[in-house]
Formats: structure tokens, C-alpha cells, sequence
């Protein structure tokens, strides 16, 4: 009937969970793949939310999200550095308008380490906070902490929906995006509506 399909189905698609998080041989190859696809993306537009999916889905929660923590902080290692030297001209090749540049610079300025800590809320926005890191000389220290808290959530968090979804049921991954988002959203919104806020006391 009805219920022993449905056991049916969640015993198979259990199985194919456990099978695709058993340790396989080839595990080190997809995890550097991964790990430079992460990196490459400070250069490159790789979008990095299905890659880290991806990577939950083919190597499980721990590896997976061991192996986007690695990737997260190789490129933003590599882009604050570069930005202490060529800040300028890598921003000006991702925003090619000179209104944009200015407008994040500004936010920069009024939120700093705030920023970095909600980039992950927007495409690009961890790029170009890494950059007006280094070109605002920001402390690698401070940096690299705003970092870190912000992406150990969002790998250990991406992975493990990649690892709970398969390829007949996304629905797992995909509601706990849309939830882990505006879960996001809403708190950086609120943290920066309050600096802001905090701001415009202190001018009067």
C-alpha cells in the first residue's frame, strides 16, 4: 500500500545517502577540484553556493565542509593580500562603474568588520569586501576573524544540505537555503539598521 512505498522510498533514499558519504579513493581529487574552484572564484565568477553543495553532496558533511572551510579561506587569504597591493586596480575590474565602487566604499567605511561578517548574503559581496579590506589596509588579524565567522556557518551549513539531498529529492537543500537566507538576511539587516542608527546619534 501507500505506507510501505513510502518506507520503501525513505530506506532507498537512506542507502544512497550512506553510499555516497562512504569514503571513497578518488575523495582527495574532488576535494582539491573543489578547493580550487573556491579559490578561483576571487578571479573568476564561480558561483560558490551549488559548488558547496556539490561538495556536501559527493563527500558528506565533515569533508565536505573541511573541504569548503579550506577553499573560503584560500581565496580570501590570496585576495586580501593581492588587495594590499593591487586593490585598486582589481576593483575596478570587477565594478566597472565608479558610482558602485564609491557606494561600497562608503559602506565599508560606516561597517567594516559588519560587512564581512553578512557578505555571504549577496553574490560577489565576500569578493569585494576582501578586497576593500586589503585596499583600506585593514588588520589580516581582523580580517581573517570577520572571515572565518562568516564562512564556518555557511560551509558547514551548505554541506550538510548537500549531503542530506539526493538527485530524486532536492527538497532538503532547498528549503533549508531559503531558511538559512532570510535567516541571514534579516540579522544583518537588523545589525546594520542598529550601527546605522548608533551612527547618526553620534553626529548630533
Amino acid at each position: 500500500d501507500h505506507r510501505d512505498l513510502h518506507t520503501a522510498y525513505r530506506r532507498q533514499r537512506q542507502m544512497c545517502i550512506r553510499d555516497r558519504n562512504y569514503p571513497r579513493d578518488n575523495n582527495w581529487i574532488i576535494s582539491l577540484l573543489i578547493i580550487l574552484c573556491l579559490i578561483l572564484d576571487f578571479f573568476i565568477s564561480i558561483p560558490t553556493l551549488p559548488l558547496s553543495i556539490l561538495a556536501g553532496y559527493l563527500l558528506g558533511p565533515f569533508l565536505g565542509a573541511l573541504t569548503v572551510i579550506a577553499g573560503l579561506l584560500g581565496a580570501g587569504v590570496i585576495g586580501h593580500v593581492l588587495s594590499l597591493y593591487f586593490g585598486d586596480k582589481i576593483l575596478k575590474f570587477i565594478l566597472a562603474k565608479k558610482e558602485e565602487r564609491d557606494h561600497l566604499q562608503k559602506l565599508f567605511n560606516d561597517y567594516g568588520l559588519t560587512l564581512i561578517l553578512f557578505s555571504r548574503v549577496l553574490p560577489m559581496l565576500p569578493e569585494v569586501t576582501c578586497i576593500l579590506s586589503g585596499l583600506n589596509k585593514l588588520s589580516f588579524r581582523r580580517f581573517l576573524t570577520a572571515w572565518l565567522i562568516s564562512s564556518l556557518p555557511y560551509a558547514i551549513i551548505t554541506t550538510y544540505m548537500g549531503s542530506i539531498s539526493t538527485g530524486d529529492d532536492p527538497s532538503p537543500s532547498i528549503i533549508l537555503i531559503l531558511c538559512f537566507y532570510r535567516l541571514l538576511w534579516h540579522l544583518g539587516y537588523f545589525i546594520l539598521k542598529k550601527r546605522e542608527n548608533e551612527n547618526s546619534k553620534s553626529i548630533y
